[in-house]
C-alpha cells in the first residue's frame, strides 16, 4: 500500500512539473502586448459635436507614452500601455490600453496637460 501510495505522489508530482512548465512555455512575448496595445490606440476612434474634442487614433500624435509591466518569474501577467496624445485641434487625451478589456480614455486639460508634459507640452495653434 506504501507503494502505491509513493508512486502516485511521484506521479502527481511529475503532472505538477510538466503544468508548470507547459504554462511557462506559453507565456506570451511582451512584442504581442506593445502590438496590441498600439493597434487599439490606432482604432480608437471618439464622436462628437464639438472638432476640438473629436479624437482618431490614427491621426493623433503620441507626445509622451509609458509602459506598465507586471511579470512574475518571466510570465508576463499584465501589461498596459499609457498614451498621451495631443489631436489635429491641439488638444490633449490619455489613453491606457488593456489587453483585458476596454481601453480608458479621458480628455486632459491643458493646465493637467503642461504638467505632466512639461517640455514637451504646445500650445494650441
Amino acid at each position: 500500500m506504501d507503494t502505491i501510495l509513493s508512486i502516485s505522489v511521484f506521479i502527481l508530482f511529475v503532472w505538477l512539473s510538466f503544468l508548470a512548465t507547459v504554462s511557462f512555455n506559453k507565456s506570451i512575448p511582451i512584442d504581442v502586448y506593445r502590438k496590441q496595445a498600439r493597434k487599439q490606440f490606432t482604432d480608437f476612434r471618439t464622436h462628437s459635436s464639438t472638432p476640438e474634442f473629436i479624437f482618431i487614433g490614427e491621426e493623433a500624435e503620441i507626445i509622451k507614452s509609458d509602459e506598465s509591466i507586471i511579470n512574475n518569474k518571466g510570465v508576463i501577467e499584465s501589461y498596459s500601455l499609457t498614451c498621451y496624445a495631443r489631436n489635429s485641434h491641439g488638444e490633449y487625451f490619455m489613453f491606457v490600453s488593456n489587453h483585458e478589456a476596454r481601453p480608458y480614455f479621458k480628455h486632459i486639460s491643458h493646465a493637467n496637460a503642461k504638467i505632466i508634459l512639461g517640455k514637451d507640452y504646445r500650445e494650441p495653434t
